[in-house]
């Protein structure tokens, strides 16, 4: 196990910055496990890749990103949770990658989608929830997660 691999994924009360190279290098890792190229060095880089994405997408993981989340964004989670509480959690995850800025193609990746379409639907019916849950304040939080329109 690399020095690396074997390095937590989220310290304990990281700063911003190491916060936003965390996202910045999933969104980079997603990409390039989105878009596979050759084919002999594309299998080994993807079975690496799977293997670090494995251990991302693990709950506990994804329940200290969102804590993460919140605690440099204001609680922008617990406001959303509260305000949509009838989602499950892959809306919930959905909407922290969607309000991080990922791209279509990591979020495919980090969720096990089988592709953009796939995420394109998902945010669809993520945009009706919150029509029907709550739609005084969907406005506000369609801005957040990049959803007019």
């Amino acid at each position: 196990v690399s020095a690396w691999h074997a390095t937590p994924i989220f310290a304990a009360r990281p700063s911003i910055e190491n916060f936003s190279q965390h996202i910045n290098l999933r969104g980079k890792i997603c990409n390039a496990n989105y878009t596979k190229g050759n084919k002999t060095v594309a299998d080994h880089l993807h079975k690496r890749i799977n293997s670090i994405l494995n251990d991302v997408r693990k709950i506990d993981v994804s329940e200290r990103l969102v804590e993460i989340v919140d605690l440099h964004a204001n609680g922008w989670m617990s406001r959303f949770k509260s305000a949509y509480p009838g989602l499950n959690d892959s809306y919930y995850l959905l909407a922290m990658y969607l309000y991080l800025g990922l791209s279509m193609e990591a979020i495919a990746v980090l969720t096990g989608r089988d592709g953009t379409p796939a995420v394109y639907t998902a945010k669809s019916k993520l945009k009706r929830k919150m029509l029907d849950i709550n739609g005084k304040i969907c406005d506000k939080f369609m801005q957040d997660l990049s959803m007019k329109g």
